[in-house]
């Protein structure tokens, strides 16, 4: 797996432990409250490349559909 930006790996650690004290996914909203940014996109961009170099998966059609590749199997 390619390298991620300290960003990148902050927004992954948040998902993960969201995941796993809410039994789901934060929604994109809740990712950039956490984080105060002051714009969805920036955490749009964030997450593709978290699923462009495997980090995450996408289910299309889901509030919540950025989840890690062993949660959808």
């Amino acid at each position: 797996m390619k390298a991620i930006t300290k960003r990148q790996h902050e927004i992954l650690v948040f998902i993960r432990q969201s995941t796993k004290t809410n039994g789901y996914a934060p929604s994109i909203p809740e990712i950039t409250k956490h984080f105060g940014l002051g714009s969805i996109a920036t955490v749009h961009k964030h997450l593709k490349y978290l699923v462009a170099k495997g980090f995450l998966v996408h289910e299309p059609y889901s509030k919540r559909g950025y989840v890690e590749p062993e949660v959808t199997k």
